[in-house]
């Protein structure tokens, strides 16, 4: 018997054990032992959220694989997991009946942990929810301060809204262009009882200002009737309220340049700065230094923003000076007011009528670039404090002409930006598949759109007058829309959301107070529109030039709540 001595068998064995726990690599194979070990790469769900969905039908793909959701779900997973540096691209492939869904972060590159940003959403039709289901509809104000179910604003266009910091909507003014007449009655809604409040102003049209002291909040004072006036409402839930076109002091109709400023925490109106008398020319002053002179000449329909710093913005705007005496002319200057100082600044473009634009290269700001002289932008600020312009209408042809330009204004440098859209007036647009976010998507140029940023800081706007689809010169009776829009900064896309891929778009009301698929309101501009703090779109009234020339008081709701 030999001691200390490893046999070939005990030498392999051993071998063996010592691979099976160390997992060295290069044991077995052509060292004579087994098969060499694997390594197996993790893999990783990809799945995310799904809101609205209230049907089946809904199928999602990435790539070959797909995944099919039944009615109600909320969240979803594809069926197979990915390895780790995949990518992958979440389509819809089908849609549910009765909606149309939108994806968010579809597109990415899995990384060490399962994927479950992907949010679906899926918005419910619109519903009308109140006011009658053709045009024209008369007001029923009720009692002064009093919300009651059955009052209601008249039909009109081309007011004031705002939202306050308790989530009540607020309309001021406007007008019935068929009937000729001005208003500068004053309206609360609110979206938890559905009940309409007549909170002052007069309750027949065409009614004078009073403006009491510069610079005293009084109970009596109040702005004339008007519409297309410019507003903001600053940090504090004030709104402030310039020009329009209308009644100042005396009754004559004509351009306005008032500013005044309204409290809804006290109920009172002060006038704050401009001309109580109408017609007034302005003073434009130095360029680019404030003075208690300068003042803005009087137009209607200018774009408006207010910055983080509490200033006022206001670009271009129907010249109401010189539509005394002749044909109106569209402004391109750019002013700011600072409430703390009380001054008016003339910042850039030129005096008077103004001209086409300076569009340099997409994307890239420069000092030369400044949008064409244009009435009916819509305009809005991000979250960074840019502001943004859409759209518009100007008078360079004989006939109207239409933008579907997208610029960005930076307060910080000065320096406007062409962002997207296109440098031609009355285009086609671009409206791309329902529902899905594309680059080359962009909504047809038009004018007078509703329009409103909803929480996540997306742009949102509705309908507006545009090239003419066959009811007559453009400029007198021009094409409407009720297609529904939303941009979003952070990628500069636009989706289109629901209604008609095209101007002229007919309306289905279907049954009040019930959402049903192909509800849509009735194609218009210069609407009211509101958003409430879960999203959710409010449309009341607007303008219809398609064959019926009248104003509407109908109310929507549209569940923009369910979109991230």
């Amino acid at each position: 018997m030999t001691t200390g001595l490893i046999t070939p068998r005990t030498a392999a064995a051993l071998l063996q054990t010592a691979c099976t726990l160390a997992a060295l690599s290069g044991c077995g194979g052509g060292n004579g032992g087994g098969p060499a070990p694997t390594t197996t790469m993790p893999t990783y769900s990809l799945g995310g959220t799904i809101a609205g969905l209230s049907g089946p039908g809904l199928v999602l793909a990435d790539g070959g694989a797909t995944v099919a959701l039944a009615a109600n779900a909320t969240t979803f997973a594809f069926p197979s997991s990915l390895k780790s540096s995949a990518a992958y691209a979440v389509t819809i492939q089908a849609q549910p009946a009765g909606q149309t869904c939108t994806i968010t972060n579809g597109e990415g590159t899995i990384g060490t942990s399962k994927v479950t940003n992907i949010a679906i959403a899926c918005p419910s039709p619109w519903t009308w929810i109140g006011g009658p289901s053709s045009p024209a509809g008369t007001a029923v104000y009720g009692t002064l301060g009093v919300a009651a179910p059955g009052n209601l604003p008249g039909a009109r266009s081309d007011g004031v809204t705002w939202t306050d910091a308790a989530g009540n909507f607020w309309l001021f003014g406007g007008t019935d262009s068929s009937a000729d007449a001005y208003f500068n009655d004053l309206w609360q809604y609110s979206a938890i009882t559905g009940e309409w409040k007549w909170v002052g102003g007069a309750n027949t049209p065409n009614s004078l200002g009073v403006y009491g002291t510069q610079g005293v909040a009084a109970p009596g004072n109040t702005p004339g009737a008007r519409a297309a006036a410019s507003f903001w409402t600053d940090a504090a839930g004030n709104l402030w309220l310039f020009g329009g076109v209308g009644f100042a002091s005396a009754a004559i109709q004509a351009g306005l340049n008032d500013l005044w400023e309204y409290s809804p925490s006290t109920g009172l109106w002060k006038w704050v700065s401009g001309s109580n008398v109408s017609g007034s020319q302005g003073v434009y002053g130095t360029q680019g230094v404030a003075s208690s002179a300068n003042v803005p000449p009087a137009r209607d329909k200018a774009t408006s923003w207010i910055d983080a710093s509490g200033n006022l913005w206001l670009f271009g705007g129907i010249d109401d000076v010189s539509q005394q005496y002749g044909p109106p002319s569209a402004l391109q200057d750019l002013w700011e007011y600072d409430p703390s100082s009380g001054l008016w600044t003339w910042v850039s473009g030129p005096m008077g009528p103004g001209n086409y634009g300076v569009y340099g290269t997409r994307g890239v700001a420069a000092p030369a670039n400044l949008p064409g002289a244009r009435s009916g932008g819509a305009g809005w600020v991000d979250k960074s404090g840019n502001l943004w312009l859409f759209g518009g209408a100007s008078n360079f042809t004989p006939e109207l002409a239409y933008y579907g330009d997208l610029w960005r204004f930076d307060p910080s440098n000065g320096l406007w930006t062409w962002m997207a859209g296109s440098n031609a007036i009355d285009d086609t647009g671009q409206y791309g598949t329902e529902g899905t976010p594309a680059e080359g998507n962009y909504p047809p140029p038009r004018s007078d759109v509703s329009a409103v940023i909803d929480p996540s800081g997306k742009f949102w706007l509705f309908g507006g007058f545009g090239v003419n689809s066959g009811y007559g010169a453009i400029d007198l009776a021009p094409g409407q829309f009720n297609d529904l829009w939303r941009f979003d900064p952070a990628s500069g896309q636009w989706t289109w959301v629901s209604g008609t891929n095209g101007p002229a778009g007919a309306g289905t009301y279907g049954t009040q107070g019930m959402a049903a698929p192909g509800n849509v309101p009735t194609a218009r501009g210069a609407a009211f529109l509101w958003m409430d703090s879960a999203g959710n779109l409010f449309l009341f009234g607007g303008y219809d030039f398609a064959g019926r020339g009248s104003a509407w008081n109908d109310l929507w709701e549209f569940a923009g709540a369910n979109f991230p």
